[in-house]
């Protein structure tokens, strides 16, 4: 992806995630309506008396302040567990009742991808999803029925039309049960709460190891089926205070792992969720709001890559004016460079990767 830009005022940008990376997919979603990656959480919502699913959305990117508006309602299926892919912008999920991987777009139409009777035993329960940021592994986690423990993660290839699945053993020093798990987006870890111990935990994804060593457990939450994060790296859970039905949004903590309820709203027996909160964020800020002739003044460009990954191919440029002229680097960003082509100051950030995390340039620069 390439993104150009003449500045000439105070700018903020944010870049949306869609095609910073490329792959093979499957036909169906070039026929498919994709959501915006613009925060919004989702839930997959289950009712077992009757079988069926809702899928709802986030009113707005406020999570915290924000209703659960459906979607769409899907009769007779059981779909769980449901991921966000940042490349195709469409909801990924298993198919529970008919045993097919399927996709859901913007407008809630459902595709079917493959049947999963053959790749999977569909003697066992399937929880816990998410996929990874490239877009590539949609990570499902396979649940013993009788025990409720989980056993292996399988990583469905969502880049290939056989939708090949590779399968991990998981391990922890005590039986695990997660409820759902998300890729942090100012890390790129995974994040999952366990229901067995009421924590938070270290879910790694490419060796199936789960720890807790930095998160404290909690009594106001039983279940969380739904785990997801929205803007500037805000953790949400849905689920349940005391068993039975998932219906209480919670804020939870990355940092610690610590819980807290925020409201009570839609009602499932199971629920997963994900969401969309992931961006690289550019912001451009001028010291003073006017210019006077022969002054100095600071511009600062700032970087924020919350994407969960590293990405390369995204590149920002920004003109000076004729007559302000750069007098002093105070502070070089990583991926920054600066050029004079035609008597013309140009600050690129295209060099290398956009890695994880905060950055700034700062100029100090003389209007003539």
């Amino acid at each position: 992806m390439y993104a150009k830009a003449v500045i000439s005022s105070p700018l903020v940008l944010r870049i949306i995630l869609t095609g910073l990376a490329l792959f093979t997919v499957g036909m169906s979603s070039l026929f498919s309506q994709p959501f915006e990656c613009d925060g919004r959480g989702y839930l997959a919502s289950v009712s077992l008396d009757d079988g069926s699913t809702t899928l709802y959305q986030s009113s707005t990117a406020d999570i915290e302040n924000s209703e659960w508006v459906p979607i769409e309602k899907y009769e007779d299926q059981v779909i769980s567990p449901i991921g966000f892919s940042v490349i195709t912008n469409l909801i990924y999920g298993l198919d529970q009742t008919n045993w097919n991987l399927i996709s859901i777009d913007k407008s809630g139409k459902q595709t079917i991808l493959t049947s999963m009777i053959d790749k999977i035993d569909t003697t066992y329960e399937y929880h816990a999803g998410a996929i990874s940021p490239s877009g590539r592994r949609f990570h499902i986690v396979k649940r013993d029925p009788e025990t409720g423990n989980d056993l292996e993660m399988l990583n469905v290839r969502l880049d290939t039309d056989t939708y090949r699945i590779g399968i991990l053993s998981m391990s922890s020093d005590l039986p695990i049960s997660l409820g759902d798990m998300a890729y942090s987006p100012r890390f790129g870890t995974v994040l999952g709460f366990d229901e067995n111990r009421n924590t938070v935990v270290d879910v790694n994804v490419n060796f199936g190891l789960v720890t807790d060593f930095n998160y404290q457990s909690t009594t106001k939450a039983e279940t969380m089926g739904s785990l997801f994060f929205g803007r500037d790296g805000k953790m949400f859970g849905f689920g349940g205070t005391s068993g039975g039905s998932e219906n209480t949004m919670f804020s939870v903590s990355p940092r610690n792992g610590a819980v807290d309820k925020l409201f009570s709203a839609t009602s499932g027996d199971e629920t997963d969720g994900c969401g969309c909160g992931y961006e690289i964020a550019f912001e451009k800020k001028i010291s003073q709001p006017k210019v006077l002739p022969c002054s100095e003044q600071l511009i600062t460009y700032y970087t924020n890559n919350v994407s969960c990954a590293i990405f390369s191919f995204v590149s920002l440029t920004d003109t000076l004016p004729l007559g302000v002229e750069i007098k002093k680097v105070e502070r070089l960003h990583r991926v920054a460079k600066i050029d004079t082509i035609e008597n013309k100051q140009i600050i690129t950030f295209a060099i290398g990767a956009f890695l994880l995390g905060k950055d700034s340039t700062v100029l100090r620069v003389e209007v003539k």
